[in-house]
């Protein structure tokens, strides 16, 4: 399966107070990453449903860069389940991983059949 990445500055307006970065921030980049790597699966419209799972494994500094990645693992009638994590430059430990399940829509909005696009 193709592999989705983008990559991020850790800056201190994204701080939780704590001299790290703030989870829902990164939540929303993961999201943002897994649509897109949904949306070049399917080739169409598709909305965020569920988010399965999130852990955040180790703090990620304000300063950092961050590389976040979306693969597609998993396609069911109209949805699809893309895994998420996210990666501080230069170590090799996950600093965080996610699933987020999205739903393929039709022009009004419902739910529709997945289609791989070629």
């Amino acid at each position: 399966m193709k592999v989705t990445k983008m990559s991020r500055a850790v800056m201190p307006s994204m701080d939780n107070g704590n001299g790290v970065l703030f989870g829902g921030k990164l939540l929303s980049w993961m999201d943002e990453i897994a649509g897109i790597a949904a949306v070049r699966y399917d080739g169409g419209k598709v909305a965020t449903v569920a988010m399965e799972q999130a852990a955040f494994k180790t703090p990620i500094p304000v300063g950092s860069f961050l590389d976040i990645e979306g693969v597609v693992v998993s396609v069911g009638n109209t949805s699809l389940r893309v895994r998420t994590r996210a990666q501080i430059d230069g170590r090799e430990e996950i600093a965080a991983e996610a699933v987020f399940v999205y739903v393929a829509l039709d022009e009004e909005g419902r739910p529709r059949k997945v289609n791989e696009k070629k």
